[in-house]
């Protein structure tokens, strides 16, 4: 049975968190395919850990039909009732067996895994080896997505499955195409220039955006709507363009300055969300 892992690596701000979405919407509802996803975040113990990620599929994957359990659920609660272990959590070696088999009940299976380099140090090389275990393993089709920052332990760990390095330059017609909607989009809102902003000056506001967002969706969108929206006259307009942050270090940097500066407790109570 052929197996398909599709790893996807870029640097940071590149549109990864944005890919996989639109990858989990295009498949959700299918019929033919059964589809399990989970997105990694460090800041929260739950999105980091191999344990929950492995526990999220498998409630993924357990069939719903006709209100029944699955046999390969059932045969685990019988067989952990016998060693009087009912309570207790799955270890991690029984979770990744389950879903194994969980995966051959579907004729066709996709795990999508958003942000890998978001879970503990160290774990990635684990989640990762389990991913595989569960593609040889299976009896079906089963297919990986996955997407990362350019960890270079993670991207040695899948060397031997197709992967897709993107790179500034291959992003540059998308690009052009988001910087094109924001900037209409706060014309129209009448946050720049109270609206009045003829092609000329909209064309030369593009140019800027797409020559410095050097193929970062995220820069982009930072310098358009924090750094560049409320602009009242044209001399600002021109200002702004010739001062942008030029990398998203640079960009959260001054962000974070702006909540620092705030008055009163505004400026704890936004640190506190992070």
């Amino acid at each position: 049975m052929f197996r398909c892992c599709c790893f996807y690596g870029a640097i940071p701000g590149a549109g990864k968190t944005y890919l996989a979405p639109t990858v989990i919407d295009s498949l959700q509802g299918s019929t033919s395919e059964k589809l399990g996803y989970f997105h990694c975040h460090r800041a929260e113990e739950n999105c980091r850990q191999p344990e929950s990620i492995l526990n999220t599929l498998i409630h993924q994957f357990v069939p719903t039909e006709k209100n029944q359990l699955s046999t390969p659920i059932v045969d685990i609660y019988h067989k952990r009732e016998q060693q009087g272990q009912t309570s207790s959590r799955l270890s991690f070696m029984e979770s990744l067996e389950l879903l194994v088999q969980l995966t051959d009940i579907h004729p066709q299976a996709t795990i999508c895994i958003d942000a890998l380099d978001e879970v503990e140090y160290g774990i990635p090389l684990q989640l990762l080896t389990s991913l595989k275990h569960v593609v040889e393993r299976s009896k079906n089709l089963v297919k990986i997505f996955a997407t990362t920052g350019m960890d270079t332990d993670i991207v040695r760990q899948f060397e031997m499955f197709p992967r897709i390095d993107l790179q500034p330059d291959d992003n540059v017609t998308d690009i052009k195409r988001f910087v094109e909607s924001k900037v209409q989009s706060i014309i129209d809102d009448r946050l720049l220039l109270d609206g009045k902003v003829d092609s000329e000056r909209k064309a030369e506001i593009r140019e800027v955006f797409c020559k410095r967002s050097k193929g970062i969706f995220q820069l982009a969108a930072l310098d358009i709507t924090e750094f560049f929206c409320d602009m009242v006259t044209p001399r600002d307009v021109r200002r702004s363009l010739t001062s942008l942050p030029t990398t998203l270090t640079e960009a959260y940097g001054e962000i974070y300055k702006r909540i620092l500066s705030q008055k009163g407790s505004a400026a704890r109570l936004a640190l506190n969300e992070f």
